[in-house]
């Protein structure tokens, strides 16, 4: 049993880092840092009132634990430095952090062992906080983010991640940029149909590679978006209902559905409006299932219509007339070329 109001992680010394193999340097930022070690986790504090990184040498290289106290704002790993090393988070207890930006990115032994949940009411930026931390999978829909306005990258390229099993219920009332946010999350399929998304201007990529998702999102705001491009780029399995989107803010939708091998919106018309969309570069490319009616789309600001349904050979727009208004278009090059 862990002692109360500390941050309590696990490390492997002799992992690949810039330490030598009996050592760790704990990473930091900026300032406002005024925090004590205690290395061997016996209770007593070895280090008092450090203000910035700290190396340590055990002597021997092996797995140890240690806990952190004090005013301790931020981890800073940014795929650099011991971030192989630490292999456990244990314990978050009542630190209050200010930022989770870039904080376990590249991690990639990093586990997640803790059974509370992180203090993150000041803390409005979770940017690459999970990025490549490749083989991490807790579920961590317990977590408060009603403060956070950034989650881009977030777990990008998290392999493993899949939210250990359970729905994802977070509040995202805040976040304005989820870009990129699920890029290359090869097995994430869990229930995120809650999240309050009123306030996203940014999707840029967000499912892009999310190779196992598939979940009904349909009933998402997204009034404020403006950029959709490669959402769902190579989201091989997506094949949900999302015409109820409010698409009338969205000027880009390069490569939206490209590689959507079963993108069909779930077998409904997409009625969308497309008037403030400019460029449709790329937007069905390789969309091979998608075959819906939407010749009702306003395209008369887009410019570039090129391959747009290259290689989607069973595009017939539903079988019906595609009596588009093209007369802003500057390239439609390829377009329904197979």
């Amino acid at each position: 049993m862990f002692s109360q109001n500390e941050f309590i992680t696990t490390w492997k010394t002799d992992n690949p880092g810039t330490s030598n193999s009996t050592s760790i340097t704990i990473p930091t930022i900026g300032g406002g840092y005024n925090y004590d070690v205690d290395w061997d986790n016996d209770g007593n504090f070895d280090e008092i009132g450090i203000t910035g990184n700290v190396t340590h040498d055990f002597n021997t290289s092996g797995t140890y634990t240690f806990s952190i106290r004090g005013t301790f704002p931020r981890i800073y790993f940014n795929n650099q430095g011991d971030r192989r090393k630490i292999i456990s988070i244990d314990q978050w207890e009542n630190n209050a952090w200010t930022s989770m930006d870039r904080a376990f990115s590249e991690a990639s032994n990093l586990m997640g062992n803790a059974t509370d949940t992180p203090d993150l009411s000041g803390v409005t930026s979770m940017r690459f906080m999970f990025g490549l931390a490749t083989i991490f999978d807790q579920d961590i829909s317990a977590w408060d983010t009603s403060t956070v306005t950034n989650m881009s990258y977030l777990f990008y390229n998290t392999s493993a991640f899949n939210n250990g099993g359970q729905p994802l219920s977070w509040n995202t009332s805040m976040v304005s940029d989820m870009s990129w946010m699920f890029n290359i999350t090869t097995v994430f399929n869990q229930d995120i149909s809650a999240w309050n998304t009123s306030n996203v201007t940014n999707f840029l990529g967000m499912f892009s590679r999310a190779q196992a998702f598939n979940q009904d999102i349909g009933g998402w705001n997204t009034a404020k978006a403006t950029n959709m491009s490669s959402m769902f780029n190579g989201a091989w399995v997506f094949n949900q209902n999302i015409s109820a989107w409010d698409t009338s803010k969205v000027t880009g939708m390069v490569s939206m559905f490209l590689g959507t091998g079963a993108f069909n919106n779930g077998g409904q018309p997409l009625t969308w409006n497309t008037s403030a969309v400019t460029n449709m570069l790329f937007m069905f490319w390789g969309a091979g299932g998608f075959n819906q009616d939407i010749s009702a789309w306003n395209v008369e600001k887009a410019t570039d219509f090129s391959s747009m349904f290259f290689n989607n050979t069973a595009f017939n727009n539903g079988g019906q007339p595609l009596s588009w208004n093209t007369i802003a278009a500057t390239d439609l090059s390829n377009m329904f070329m197979n």
